[in-house]
């Protein structure tokens, strides 16, 4: 899973979605129902909206519109474990501070086999998908001593970088597995550290459902590898 595990992950949210391949049309009442079988572990509800727009009108406060019915989302009582139906699927989130793979993993697996049971749903669109945000010094002397892989330009030397964003995306041939690694400066900084989003993401198209757990398994050891490989051991002694 790359080298060790970390003691304090700097993991925001870490999420297991499962898409339906081929979309039929299910029930606003069958959606609502799967979301209630969990009630007692998620017993804070709201709708999510199908559509949903931010306006600002005459420099004012921005002004919230939804539009329509997107699906049900459940929280725990602290907020940090979120399932989600939706019309074409259902996720899993664990909010900071995280736990451990083998925690969430039994979570999602309940919401999906609810799922599945209630609608009779085939293959499935598998994601991993990992939130992190990491905080390196204001001073520090370059992204490279944190970052392995950071955006380069050609900077003079009374430059100072104020920002970046980069994102790239890969095709496995041998596994199938489709991944992206989102890097991204955050508004700071916060107490003389910048913070720094590292996103990683992997999935599989077209998994049957006797083969979700051993594809979940891969997409944990991409996403673990691609992690890895994206920070120095600078970046990561604080979270040893």
């Amino acid at each position: 899973m790359g080298p060790g595990r970390l003691t304090n992950p700097p993991i925001t949210e870490a999420q297991i979605d499962f898409q339906l391949a081929n979309f039929s049309p299910i029930s606003v009442e069958t959606i609502r129902l799967i979301a209630a079988q969990f009630a007692r572990q998620y017993p804070l509800l709201s709708d999510q909206p199908l559509l949903q727009m931010q306006v600002n009108v005459g420099g004012g406060p921005l002004q919230s519109t939804s539009w329509g019915f997107g699906g049900v989302i459940r929280r725990s009582t602290d907020a940090r474990d979120v399932l989600l139906c939706r019309m074409d699927g259902c996720a899993y989130s664990r909010l900071a501070p995280y736990g451990s793979w083998e925690e969430i993993l039994p979570r999602a697996l309940a919401i999906w086999n609810a799922y599945r049971q209630a609608t009779g749903a085939g293959a499935a669109r598998v994601t991993v998908r990992y939130l992190n945000v990491i905080h390196i010094p204001a001073e520090a002397p370059d992204l490279y001593s944190y970052l392995k892989y950071p955006p380069d330009a050609p900077l003079s030397k009374a430059s100072t970088v104020r920002g970046f964003y980069s994102m790239v995306t890969m095709f496995e041939t041998d596994s199938r597995i489709q991944a992206s690694v989102l890097q991204s400066a955050l508004p700071g900084p916060i107490a003389d550290r910048v913070p720094i989003a590292l996103n990683v993401e992997a999935f599989l198209d077209n998994v049957e459902p006797s083969a979700i757990a051993a594809s979940l398994d891969l997409l944990r050891k991409t996403k673990n590898r691609l992690f890895f490989g994206s920070l120095t051991p600078l970046a990561l002694r604080p979270y040893r």
